[in-house]
């Protein structure tokens, strides 16, 4: 199971992002969908591989 955190955006983040969900011809479903793509592809742009890690039970 992965952890969460809660993140804080400006409103007119978030209507840009509610833009981008309703055309559907972008393919994301929800805003944390959009979120978790554009966080994982910037961090590719700088040369930082990402994959979300499953929890390890210690």
């Amino acid at each position: 199971m992965t952890d969460y955190i809660t993140v804080s955006l400006p409103k007119s983040f978030i209507r840009k992002i509610d833009e981008v969900i309703e055309n559907k011809e972008l393919g994301y479903k929800s805003r944390p969908e959009f979120i978790k793509d554009a966080v994982r592809r910037h961090l590719e742009r700088f040369g930082i591989p990402f994959e979300l890690e499953k929890n390890k039970k210690d």
